[in-house]
């Protein structure tokens, strides 16, 4: 009876320590980064101090139980890793993916957790008073006349969604990508390497952000000044959202994450991250967009 005892105490502690020398694994999470500056920053300086690598990691913060790692790649990359998976993996996620129908097919989105200024144009300082003739009442720029006169050339990145009606009017220009006044860039320094053809005089304007364009002008210093123009195609505020491969599993934790998201607080962490981008006369517009859209 005594061995029986003995051989079945250590039988269980024998249990107990195996389960302790062999703790569960942590399933990986695959999060889609890109050198996009000023919204990830891989490299450099300023390295983790982009508005998106500072949501990402605090929401990572915030899902105990994952091994999160990062697939680094250009926009068109980022967008066949969500859809095929990686190494036979669809643990996939992003904070960088902008919502779109296409996109829906093959991610699942969260609630919004940040709000940001509408995309418009980047041009050359010297070369503002050529968009006059394409300005409307409010001032602003119409893109749609811009792209069909194509007396000005225009660079875009391939694959990358800019936010709102501006993507309806690149639509049938990527269709083909044959049209002269239109150069694509495929590369994985988006803005930075059109910055520096317009820089060059290859291309007279292309499309982004208030943010990028402020963060290229400090960062280039000794370059011709540049300017960032509203369209009138897109005056709404954006909303930037995560995303997770759809799947089961990105069902499951975008719902996580949407249970995060209900957290107010949180959401105004998202903003300050923001914020601490733009420049004082970009904060104020932003902040009025912000107080308009909330008036019932």
């Amino acid at each position: 009876m005594r061995l029986r005892l003995l051989l079945s105490t250590v039988l269980l502690c024998g249990q107990s320590l195996s389960l302790f020398a062999e703790p569960a694994v942590e399933p990986d999470v695959f999060w889609l980064v890109s050198d996009f500056k000023p919204f990830m920053i891989l490299h450099g300086p300023q390295t983790g101090e982009g508005y998106l690598d500072r949501s990402q990691l605090l929401l990572q913060q915030l899902l105990p139980g994952y091994q999160h790692r990062s697939v680094q790649g250009n926009a068109s990359r980022r967008e066949q890793i969500m859809q095929a998976g990686l190494h036979g993996k669809h643990q996939v996620c992003s904070a960088t993916l902008f919502q779109t129908p296409k996109r829906e097919g093959f991610a699942v989105f969260s609630r919004p957790y940040l709000r940001v200024l509408p995309s418009g144009i980047i041009t050359l300082q010297r070369l503002v008073p050529r968009f006059a003739p394409y300005r409307d009442g409010a001032g602003d720029l119409q893109l749609a006349r811009i792209i069909a006169d194509r007396a000005l050339r225009m660079g875009v990145t391939r694959s990358r969604v800019y936010g709102g009606a501006v993507d309806k009017l690149l639509e049938p220009l990527a269709a083909t990508e044959s049209d002269p006044s239109v150069v694509w860039r495929a590369g994985e320094d988006n803005s930075e390497g059109l910055y520096g053809m317009l820089q060059r005089g290859r291309i007279d304007f292309t499309l982004g952000f208030a943010v990028e364009e402020l963060y290229l002008q400090r960062q280039q210093a000794g370059q011709e000044p540049t300017v960032f123009l509203p369209v009138a195609e897109n005056t709404g505020l954006l909303e930037a959202r995560f995303s997770c491969a759809r799947t089961p599993w990105g069902e499951r934790t975008v719902a996580q994450v949407d249970a995060l998201l209900a957290d107010p607080a949180l959401r105004a962490r998202f903003q300050t991250f923001y914020e601490q981008w733009l420049n004082p006369e970009s904060l104020r517009l932003y902040r009025a967009k912000l107080a308009a859209s909330r008036r019932p």
